[in-house]
């Protein structure tokens, strides 16, 4: 079995954050896993971490049996590597822990502003489709509003014209510009209640005539009744 000369340098774990060791720990092992965790074996490594007469190569060879020899090597020298660069960091935490932490903030930074970069075109296109929407609607209104003056107008103009002019006498004009041509309606009451009386009056005649049996005065009277009913008939 081989070892780093990385190996030869010791570490003083009182110097050094372990917190801020441990989640790097984990993630390695997972990977060397193949996205496998394996919390038994982290704990594992970070128990030896904290054994006062720590020993990289001691170390090595303990995790050997969960990870065979080349992957115990790779994980062993990697983690020696972190705890002498928090050792010379004077803060205790590894410089690559500081770098990674930045690019993660970093990066969360940008997904932060692509993310309200991509929430400000969402509203761009809602207040546009909004705007389309009001331009529409007050489009119809003002064809709306159009169309009730002209109804309104229309209907001023018929109350205006008022009905159809009349000769006095019962005659009824109907204008040509409603219907083509100039016509009368003669319907006159008063031209129908005068026929109306010359025709009872003629009746009366000619029944009291019956009656009396006087056959001059029925001749008379049928004379009178015809030339009566004649003229009746003459003047409707």
């Amino acid at each position: 079995m081989t070892f780093p000369p990385e190996f030869d340098t010791p570490v003083r774990m009182e110097d050094i954050k372990l917190d801020t060791i441990t989640p790097w720990i984990a993630n390695k092992i997972t990977e060397i896993l193949g996205g496998m965790e394996d919390e038994i074996l982290v704990s594992f490594i970070v128990n030896q971490l904290e054994d006062p007469e720590l020993d990289a190569r001691k170390l090595q060879i303990n995790i050997t049996g969960f990870l065979g020899v080349r992957k115990a090597h790779q994980v062993t020298a990697e983690l020696w590597r972190l705890l002498i660069s928090a050792q010379e960091s004077g803060h205790g935490i590894p410089q690559e822990i500081i770098d990674a932490r930045k690019e993660e903030m970093r990066e969360r930074e940008l997904a932060e502003v692509a993310r309200a970069d991509e929430i400000e075109e969402i509203r761009r296109k809602m207040v546009g489709k909004m705007e389309e929407n009001e331009l529409r609607h007050s489009g119809c209104d003002e064809r709306r509003v159009k169309r009730e003056a002209s109804d309104e107008d229309g209907a001023d103009r018929h109350g205006t014209d008022g009905p159809p002019p009349s000769d006095g006498s019962g005659a009824v004009a109907i204008g040509t510009d409603r219907v083509g041509a100039t016509s009368v309606i003669a319907a006159g009451t008063e031209r129908a209640g005068m026929a109306g009386e010359v025709i009872g009056v003629t009746a009366t005649v000619a029944m009291t005539a019956d009656t009396d049996g006087i056959g001059t005065t029925t001749g008379t009277a049928g004379d009178a009744t015809t030339a009566t009913t004649a003229s009746a008939v003459t003047t409707v």
